[in-house]
């Protein structure tokens, strides 16, 4: 039986952090001021379903522009979403022995602007299968995996690791921390002094 290997999306393989700027970017260009965009963004943010749509919708509230326009901009920057992929990420997943390992995306977030991201990314080709969460992932897992099963976890936030080894003991969380790449918003504090890595690369060492 192959061995489930479950990766997380932003911040791990997406440069979250840089997209970000490219949407603050825009919404500069747009006729928003920084406060304003930092203020909607961390509110968009709160309930883990952020989604960009809905950034700008809040964004309109505050100053009156051409909503058509702006959705139309905000809809072409997806084409530059693969230019954000970390370059370690696509080398690293076709070194994975896919019989050994059933390979899954997972990632949190609106059902919708995740899908949009993953699918804009073209890396969906390379997983088994691509799960999107509007719940924390510890809680999904549980549809995934059994309580006392083995199977491998690379995620970028140190509370859903720590929470995963909570839960399921005979798991291996990964937490990564790329240099450079800000903690999200939302992560909560832990204790989780378990594996960690510094890119994918440094996953191979683990399968």
């Amino acid at each position: 039986m192959k061995t489930k290997l479950f990766i997380d999306f932003d911040g791990t393989m997406f440069n979250t952090a840089s997209f970000k700027d490219v949407i603050f970017d825009l919404f500069l260009k747009l006729g928003f001021n920084q406060t304003d965009i930092q203020n909607t963004y961390m509110a968009e943010c709160m309930d883990y379903k952020f989604h960009v749509e809905r950034n700008l919708d809040r964004l309109i509230k505050i100053k009156n522009i051409d909503e058509i326009d702006a959705k139309e901009k905000l809809r072409l920057i997806f084409h530059k979403i693969p230019d954000y992929i970390f370059p370690d990420t696509i080398d690293v997943l076709k070194q994975i022995d896919r019989d050994k390992y059933e390979l899954n995306l997972l990632t949190l977030g609106d059902e919708d602007f995740q899908s949009k991201k993953v699918k804009a990314s073209k890396i969906g080709k390379y997983f088994d299968n691509i799960y999107i969460t509007e719940v924390q992932k510890w809680d999904y897992l549980k549809k995934l995996v059994d309580e006392n099963e083995f199977f491998i976890l690379v995620d970028d936030r140190g509370d859903t690791v720590e929470k995963v080894k909570n839960n399921f003991p005979r798991s291996l969380p990964i937490e990564i921390n790329r240099p450079g790449e800000e903690q999200d918003l939302m992560e909560k504090d832990n204790t989780f002094d378990g594996k960690e890595i510094s890119n994918l690369e440094q996953l191979l060492q683990y399968l």
